[in-house]
């Protein structure tokens, strides 16, 4: 039995549930798959037959002891479900054997403990139980290599589950991480539209565009958990799929729908195009739903061709309304222990400042609601929050600089500098040479330490296989410290937006700076 770096490799609940999910599958090509975590009553799986259950319980250094108070606390909630008026009620009909799947390898002692010491509890429920730790997960992989190499090889899974991808949404939010599982405000008729794209014969492709912080990772997202009950929903990672092997660990034949979070060109696409809905092949029961940011993008003009008409379909998302902004508002002010036990008044009064500070020409973006409410969360002065939005994305910028223990001109100018290069791939040379050159820092040393420093404070955000890729999020963010380093608005004359001698110096130092940086924004040269 190979060895396997369990700690390395899987370090979440959501890649524990996606581990067990494509076990369970290979075992079970019928069996069915939830995604929604923490919303499915208690079964992240189940088979095709129907009578058994798996849930992962991930367990960070766990004993026994955690195993098995997480195992009885489940049974608990249940027994709550199988109440004859419970909304859940008939999703346990049938169930014979609940399994709980945990990272955690146990002794026979351990494992014989939980049986004597979990068994009792859910044999009045009716329900024998089974316990797959570490041991028994390293069996079932060496049985399924392509599941284990998905894995544990080292590589960027193509594919990931819903769960994996809230997480990894998550991670990258540098403000408010939470607001990504509050409830969805004034999307509706958008997520309707969607449905009705889901449930076309003729288009397999969807198109969401919008401009940057109007949420359409978000809607990607509560699209895609909206329709796992009857779709097998996967998340791509677009740098994987361009090199990886698609269909190593999920069952292409189903009814799939794909979700391709803004990918930065239409590369991706063009291997899509030749598989998804061909007659015979592998993924014809395929749709994608793809998000675009603007209007010059690549992908959109690539998905445009005459020849794609029949195929796909568009979903531009708006800013939300006055009634939808304000509620979402009140439901981020509620997510934050410290503001909602705020009384009526304060909140009203947050709710009208945040609501006009988001607005632009008479509509919201979320991303401004998102990051005032993560202003106020610190102090709950109302009196901090600036009066509009670029002064918001100023504040917050200054107060992330002032916290790293570096100079704030430099780090600014560090930061500048990434949001001009779109992602920094820490392993490639040239890159972090550039930058130590153009910022002055002593050494790569120094360089690395100060990129560390910011991805730690959450002002850049690292993601990608092996944690090489380091970028500024959220978009609006990203635009704002280029405008004011690169674009100059006089608001007057026939030309009032206009590079500045910032930009110019850059244009002629090396003029490819200027296309994937500023010409999404508008701006030619």
């Amino acid at each position: 039995m190979p060895t396997r770096d369990w700690p390395r490799w899987i370090t979440s609940g959501p890649t524990l549930q996606a581990l067990m999910c494509s076990l369970v599958s290979s075992e079970d090509p019928r069996a069915k798959v939830f995604v929604r975590l923490g919303r499915d009553g208690g079964q992240d799986a189940r088979s095709g037959d129907g009578r058994n259950v798996y849930q992962a319980k991930y367990h960070r250094d766990g004993t026994v002891g955690d195993v098995i108070r997480d195992a009885n606390d489940e049974a608990e909630k249940i027994r709550k479900y199988q109440n004859a008026d419970h909304p859940r009620h008939k999703q346990w009909h049938g169930v014979v054997e609940w399994i709980q799947v945990t990272n955690t390898a146990l002794t026979w002692t351990e494992r014989e403990k939980w049986q004597s010491e979990v068994e009792p509890v859910f044999a009045p429920l009716g329900l024998r139980v089974d316990i797959r730790d570490q041991g028994q997960l390293d069996a079932r992989l060496d049985k399924f290599p392509h599941v284990d190499q998905s894995f544990f090889g080292g590589k960027s899974r193509v594919f990931l589950t819903l769960p994996e991808a809230l997480d990894r949404v998550e991670q990258d939010s540098p403000f408010f991480p939470a607001a990504v599982e509050v409830g969805l405000k004034g999307r509706e008729e958008d997520l309707e539209k969607f449905a009705d794209f889901l449930g076309s014969k003729s288009s397999s492709f969807l198109v969401i565009s919008g401009p940057g912080g109007v949420g359409k990772t978000r809607f990607l997202l509560e699209a895609g958990f909206q329709a796992s009950t009857s779709w097998q929903v996967l998340w791509g990672d677009i740098a994987a799929m361009e090199r990886g092997d698609w269909f190593s660990t999920i069952i292409p034949e189903q009814p799939t729908l794909l979700l391709i979070d803004d990918p930065e060109d239409e590369k991706v696409l063009r291997l899509l195009v030749g598989q998804v809905g061909g007659a015979g092949a592998r993924t014809n029961k395929w749709k994608v739903a793809v998000t675009v940011r603007s209007p010059k993008d690549a992908v959109i003009d690539y998905l445009r061709r005459p020849e794609m008409d029949k195929r796909k379909a568009e979903l531009p998302l708006q800013p939300l309304d006055e009634s939808a902004a304000r509620a979402a508002c009140l439901a981020l002010l509620d997510a934050v222990p410290d503001l909602r036990t705020r009384d009526d008044s304060w909140k009203e009064l947050a709710v009208k400042k945040i609501a006009s500070l988001s607005r632009s020409e008479q509509r919201h973006l979320p991303v401004w609601i998102v990051m005032s409410v993560h202003v106020l969360q610190k102090d709950q002065d109302l009196g901090r929050l600036p009066e509009e939005s670029a002064r918001l994305a100023a504040l917050y910028l200054k107060e992330a600089y002032a916290a790293q223990g570096y100079d704030p001109k430099k780090v600014n100018t560090l930061v500048r500098w990434i949001a001009l290069l779109g992602v920094v791939n820490v392993e490639d040379q040239n890159s972090l040479d550039l930058l130590r050159r153009r910022i002055e820092f002593t050494d790569h040393e120094d360089l690395m330490a100060c990129l560390k420093s910011l991805v730690r404070r959450q002002v850049l955000v690292q993601g990608g296989a092996w944690n090489r890729r380091i970028q500024l999020k959220p978009d609006v963010l990203r635009d704002h410290v280029l405008r004011t380093w690169l674009i100059s608005d006089d608001k007057c004359g026939a030309n009032p937006i206009r590079p500045t001698s910032q930009a110019e110096q850059l244009c002629g130092l090396d003029p490819v700076w200027w296309t994937p940086s500023l010409r999404k924004m508008g701006v030619e040269r």
